[in-house]
C-alpha cells in the first residue's frame, strides 16, 4: 500500500481498521472479536467493549452483515479470502455474516491446487479430484497445474498469438468457475463472473460477484 491513498485515510466517517498480516494466516472470526477491532463499528464515545462482546456472545444471530471487497487479489489470495469469509465460525464466534462478495481476480498462473477451496470429487480415482462445474469432466492435479500455467497467455500481449491468448482467457475462467461453484456450495444463492471495465484499462477485468 505504499504511496496509495488508502494508506493515509484520514478524512472519513467510516470506522476503518487496518490489519497487517498475510491473509493466509487471517482468522476472521477472531479478528472481529478482538476488542481493538470491535470498536470499528462504534462511535468514539466511551463504551465498555468487554460488556458489548459478552452481550453479542449471548445472542444467537449475527450482529452485523458485511460485504467483502477485494481488488486485485493475486493468485491464491482470492482462495484465501474465500476461505476467510466462508469460515464456519464466522457467524458463531465473529457474530458477522458476509452477505455479498466482490473480488477482482488476477495472476491465475500463481494459483496452486493445494490452496483451492473447491470440493473434492467423489471419484475413486484420487488423481481426478476436481469436477468442472456444469460438466462431467474431472481435472487431475497435473491438468490443474497446466491450466494455471497456460492462464498467463491471456495477459502476455504480443508475446503470444491470438489462439494462445484465447486459451489463456479460458484457463482463467475455469479457475474462477471453480471458485464460483465453491461459493454456491457455501450458501451464496447467486454467484457469477462480471466484466467490470474495458480490457484496454486492464486485462485483469473480471470480478467474482456473489450474494446470499
Amino acid at each position: 500500500f505504499r504511496r496509495k491513498g488508502d494508506a493515509r485515510v484520514s478524512r472519513t466517517s467510516l470506522p476503518l481498521v487496518r490489519l497487517r498480516l498475510d491473509i493466509k494466516d487471517l482468522e476472521l472470526a477472531k479478528a472481529l472479536r478482538d476488542p481493538s477491532v470491535f470498536k470499528r463499528a462504534r462511535d468514539e464515545e466511551k463504551v465498555n467493549v468487554s460488556t458489548l462482546l459478552d452481550n453479542i456472545h449471548a445472542e444467537g444471530i449475527p450482529e452485523e452483515r458485511w460485504v467483502a471487497l477485494g481488488k486485485h487479489l493475486c493468485g491464491a489470495c482470492t482462495d484465501f479470502a474465500l476461505s476467510c469469509i466462508t469460515s464456519p465460525n464466522l457467524c458463531t464466534e465473529g457474530r458477522a455474516s458476509v452477505i455479498a462478495v466482490v473480488f477482482a481476480t488476477c495472476c491465475h498462473h500463481l494459483c496452486e491446487l493445494r490452496d483451492l477451496n473447491a470440493l473434492a470429487s467423489t471419484e475413486e480415482d484420487q488423481q481426478a479430484i476436481l469436477r468442472l462445474p456444469g460438466t462431467e469432466y474431472t481435472i487431475s492435479a497435473a491438468e490443474f497445474a497446466a491450466i494455471a500455467s497456460m492462464s498467463s497467455w491471456a495477459v502476455s500481449g504480443t508475446a503470444v498469438d491470438k489462439e494462445r491468448q484465447a486459451t489463456g482467457v479460458c484457463c482463467k475462467r475455469v479457475i474462477d468457475a471453480l471458485r464460483i461453484q465453491y461459493l454456491k456450495q457455501n450458501g451464496y444463492r447467486s454467484a457469477y463472473l462480471c466484466q467490470y471495465i474495458e480490457k484496454g484499462i486492464t486485462e485483469e477485468n473480471v470480478t467474482i460477484v456473489a450474494f446470499r
